[in-house]
């Protein structure tokens, strides 16, 4: 009976509101173990979280091209990418959890490889490089702790 059907709207919700739920939560486990950010504590490894859009790219599309310049950081949330580096081929293959774009970023040089998406494509979580500059201040300024804060080893 058709009047007696209730809409599914509520159920679609809710399982929107796990998903970017156990989407949040994986993003920040992934942050956890980025080595270049160890040294940022939960809070901040929130607003870094809150920061990033999403990229979800095509088959063997490019995510970044080799030569370009580096406008961002990417850590890979679903499927896989592979870096090349023109005259050489594969040099990198990633998998989830894997982040790449950084080099660029910091050596403030073009990409030394392109990356792309593996044969099913892929999605990226991206740090633009304004936002991974205020981030690397922040983790560089927890670094240097007062003198008093540091224990002799005397």
């Amino acid at each position: 009976n058709p009047s007696t059907s209730k809409p599914s709207v509520g159920c679609n919700a809710t399982s929107e509101v796990v998903e970017h739920t156990n989407e949040t939560n994986a993003l920040q486990s992934l942050l956890r173990d980025v080595p270049m950010l160890e040294h940022l504590v939960e809070s901040q490894l929130n607003a870094l979280a809150a920061k990033l859009t999403t990229q979800e790219v095509e088959a063997e599309a490019a995510i970044i091209t080799q030569g370009e310049t580096g406008d961002g950081r990417f850590f890979l949330a679903e499927g896989t990418a592979a870096a090349v580096v023109d005259t050489v081929g594969v040099v990198k293959n990633y998998f989830l959890g894997d982040y790449f774009g950084e080099v660029a970023l910091l050596r403030d040089q073009p990409r030394s490889a392109s990356v792309l998406a593996g044969s099913k494509g892929c999605r990226c979580w991206v740090l633009d490089q304004e936002q991974a500059a205020a981030e690397e201040e922040a983790a560089l300024e927890l670094t240097m702790l007062p003198p008093q804060c540091m224990s002799s080893s005397s």
